[in-house]
Formats: structure tokens, sequence, C-alpha cells
């Protein structure tokens, strides 16, 4: 609830691309015979909290027993809006395409009308064209 927060700041959508494209998600298996901890079964997906230090040093802590542990819930909103920043680089990426296709499609045209007129005047006969470049 947004009566309950204060210092609301948009998170800046550049840098949070790119300290999201510097994580590495991984699929992992717990070996936890340590801890105590009962922990699921099966492949999980999830990071390295010692990876995860290195951008976000500030979402990783250590437990009681000395094992780093991060709450995943607080990368949400940088996901949001890494994503919102690649959305205007694939906005921006497609409205360039657009153009650099029209400009394609006027470069062939160009070129095909160029082609035409090299073949007509291949088929001009040579007098006519002597004719009028003396008549200047």
């Amino acid at each position: 609830d947004g009566r309950l927060k204060k210092n609301i700041k948009t998170i800046d959508s550049k840098l949070a691309l790119e300290r999201i494209t510097n994580l590495r998600g991984v699929t992992y298996e717990w070996n936890d015979t340590i801890t105590g901890t009962r922990r699921p079964k099966g492949i999980q997906y999830g990071f390295i909290a010692q990876e995860l230090m290195e951008e976000f040093p500030e979402h990783v802590s250590m437990d009681s027993q000395g094992y780093y542990q991060t709450a995943y819930g607080t990368y949400d909103a940088l996901y949001v809006q890494a994503f919102k920043e690649q959305q205007k680089q694939i906005n921006a990426l497609s409205a360039e395409n657009e153009l650099l296709k029209k400009k394609l499609a006027q470069y062939e045209s160009l070129e095909s009308r160029i082609a035409a007129l090299e073949q007509r005047s291949r088929e001009v006969p040579q007098e006519e064209v002597t004719a009028v470049t003396s008549e200047k």
C-alpha cells in the first residue's frame, strides 16, 4: 500500500536491465545435510547467493549458521523495469527496421528504373544517339 511507503522512486529501467542481465539464473538440487532445514526435493530454479552479492550486496544476508540467503521476491520490481527497458529497445529497433524496409524498397525501385533506362538506352540505335548529341 502506497500509504505505508515513503521516498518512492521509480527504478531506472536501463540500470535495472543492466543489473538483471549480469545475473545468472541456475537450476539446482538441494544438498543440505548440515543446517537441519527441510528443503524441497527435485530441481529448483534460482540464483547462487555469492553471485547475487556481486550485483546486489544489499539483498544478500548471512543466516545464523553462516550461510548466505536472499529473498527472491525482492527482485520482481527490477524485472518489471528491465522488461520495460527491453520493450523500449524492441520498439525502437522495430521502428528503425520499418524505416530501413521502406528505404530498401525505394532503392530497389530506383535500381529497377535505372536498369530499365539502361536497357532502353542499349536498344536505341547508335545513329539516333549521335544525332541527338550532335544537335547540342
